[in-house]
């Protein structure tokens, strides 16, 4: 996956994905591959360490997300879903009215 992929899934802004893939590189969790179809991009991919401490941390993750989610009434559940649908893709729209400067990088 590339950065700008990452960027567009977790509705982050490019500059902390750039960060934060950085930071994962250097610590060894991440690697670049160049893409010869674009050279401004790298594809990104856990290294052995990084697929290690993702595995450790995802299930937990998971579980605390479960947790969370256990206040809303199983009835409520279908509107919970559908509200957070809704707050993803206002997040992704705001993600890019910034990168594209409409709002000029304020609400």
């Amino acid at each position: 996956m590339t950065g700008k992929a990452v960027g567009a899934h977790t509705h982050m802004h490019k500059t902390k994905v750039s960060r934060a893939v950085a930071q994962l590189e250097q610590r060894k969790f991440l690697s670049r591959r160049a893409n010869r179809a674009d050279l401004r991009e790298s594809f990104l991919s856990l290294t052995p360490a990084g697929r290690t401490v993702y595995e450790e941390l995802a299930p937990s993750a998971l579980a605390f997300m479960d947790r969370l989610a256990e206040v809303v009434a199983p009835g409520d559940r279908p509107a919970f879903d559908r509200a957070m649908k809704q707050l993803t893709t206002r997040s992704a729209e705001l993600v890019a009215e910034i990168e594209s400067g409409e709002t000029g990088g304020k609400f």
